[in-house]
């Protein structure tokens, strides 16, 4: 029996990824990404249905507009990604700064790509 892994750094320390780039176990969900998705989620609520203004949004949350811009892009992230996200099946490459990169694909299959897909979760 013979099983492909990868031993990666991850938050400090090595961990070893299976060859779909998983976890062999569910880790630590990653609250900082968890918090941005819950963040822009919320902000794309207040801007499309409540009409808010984006430098309003920007403003009480003391952050740039810019910040806000690349933020939402978390509430698009793939249904199954986030899913993965939220029961710390967490991809190597799906992080924070990852979303805030100019180069975030808005297409799911797109993202599954650059990020890794998930098994069922």
């Amino acid at each position: 029996l013979t099983v492909p892994f990868r031993l990666r750094r991850w938050r400090g320390s090595k961990r070893l990824y299976d060859a779909h780039g998983m976890p062999p176990r569910a880790a630590e969900p990653d609250h900082a990404l968890i918090g941005l998705i819950e963040k822009a989620r919320a902000w794309r609520q207040a801007i499309v249905v409540d009409r808010a203004p984006l430098l309003d949004l920007a403003k009480k949350e003391g952050v740039s507009g810019g910040y806000v811009v690349r933020a939402l892009r978390a509430a698009y992230l793939a249904p199954d990604l986030m899913r993965a996200v939220v029961a710390g099946a967490v991809l190597e490459r799906l992080t924070v700064n990852a979303i805030m990169k100019s180069d975030f694909p808005l297409d799911w299959d797109a993202q599954r790509r650059k990020f890794g897909t998930c098994r069922s979760i």
